[in-house]
């Protein structure tokens, strides 16, 4: 089980510490504290500028993108599962306790 499959049910928010910039065809993210930056697509800049807003579960962040994508939500639910486990392994996001 991925740390996002567990972290299904909890809240997620954008690390300390992190910077991104949102261009028409994605965001860069720039962990600020390694200096490491990370670009990601359409969808992942839509999924970003989410927890940006507020903290959310994964179950909210697909409805999100849903509501925008024409994609099975299965599909998108994947996705976003390793979209958000890749971003917690490289400390972009956390789960809130």
């Amino acid at each position: 089980m991925t740390a996002s499959e567990k972290n299904q049910n909890r809240e997620l928010r954008v690390a300390t510490e992190v910077a991104a910039e949102h261009l028409a065809d994605g965001s860069v993210v720039l962990d600020l504290r390694t200096g490491r930056h990370f670009t990601l697509n359409v969808v992942g800049g839509v999924v970003w500028q989410r927890l940006e807003a507020a903290p959310a579960t994964l179950e909210q962040i697909v409805d999100a993108l849903d509501a925008v994508f024409d994609v099975p939500r299965a599909r998108l639910k994947d996705d976003v599962t390793r979209l958000l486990d890749t971003l917690e392994r490289s400390g972009l996001i956390r789960a809130e306790p």
